[in-house]
């Protein structure tokens, strides 16, 4: 009986390392193939995604600077078209420009015959240029010609 006993154990004992045998499971082989492929995968995927974040900043940088651009115009047309009584528009055009100029004539012959130059910041704070998240800042340039052709320059802008 004993042999009997002896018997059943060791077959007992097959049985479970068959058992875990039979248990279902991924290789070394397996795992590290799954990682080599997704590792090209990233080398792959990850500088096109880069590259596309960067062109869509970038696009949205050339919009901020054609809005600069906008305000940029906006505000010489306004200086061109002071108006005599409105104190304000030398005011800003003086605090905008750091000029000191007294008249809407002194204005318009000063936008005609000078280079003007401000800054993003004070186009901002005067409500020419509307830039919530203060992404864009550096120094505009302004010329207008005898046609009232305005033409600036946002080559001193960053827009982040």
């Amino acid at each position: 009986m004993d042999a009997f006993i002896v018997k059943e154990l060791i077959m007992k004992n097959r049985n479970r390392k068959s058992d875990n045998m039979n248990k279902k499971g991924f290789t070394l082989v397996e795992v590290l193939a799954v990682i080599v492929i997704l590792a090209i995968i990233m080398i792959i995927v990850v500088p096109n995604v880069f590259e596309a974040l960067n062109a869509g900043k970038n696009k949205i940088s050339d919009i901020e600077r054609s809005h600069i651009v906008d305000a940029s115009e906006r505000l010489i047309l306004e200086a061109i078209n002071c108006d005599f009584y409105a104190a304000d528009d030398v005011d800003v055009f003086n605090y905008i420009f750091e000029k000191n100029i007294s008249t809407c004539s002194e204005m318009s012959n000063l936008v005609f015959s000078e280079t003007l130059e401000t800054t993003v910041e004070k186009l901002r704070e005067k409500g020419y240029f509307n830039d919530d998240s203060n992404k864009c800042n550096g120094k505009v340039k302004m010329t207008t010609d005898n046609n009232y052709k305005v033409s600036v320059d946002t080559t001193g802008v960053t827009c982040n």
